[in-house]
């Protein structure tokens, strides 16, 4: 279930609830504990992780979203344009530089 304050996050960036369809881990084998929802329109696909654990964003998890959204891409058959992290729990300047620099856009939603 999506948090009220998450649901205003996603509309205040151009992102409606309608329209998203949630990806099922399992597909992707992965055991991560998050939700990655995908809405796709005719001009671009996006892809939203929601990342609900308390522990520190790091790099290496930048990367392993990454790797995920190549395998939505695949699995999926579509060309992911924007990518959106939304988070509570504390990110590492580096991580979130990182992030920022492989075109994630990062933004701190209390969940």
């Amino acid at each position: 279930m999506l948090s009220d304050k998450l649901l205003k996050a996603f509309e205040q960036n151009g992102i409606h609830f309608e329209d998203l369809e949630q990806i099922d881990l399992e597909l992707l084998a992965s055991k991560k504990k998050l939700q990655i929802f995908l809405t796709c329109n005719t001009l671009t696909c996006k892809v939203l992780f929601v990342y609900p654990n308390k522990s520190r964003i790091l790099m290496k998890n930048v990367d392993e979203f990454d790797e995920l959204v190549q395998k939505i891409q695949n699995l999926k058959n579509v060309k992911i344009e924007n990518k959106f992290l939304f988070f509570h729990s504390p990110i590492c300047s580096k991580a979130k530089k990182y992030a920022q620099e492989t075109y994630w856009k990062v933004l701190h939603v209390s969940l």
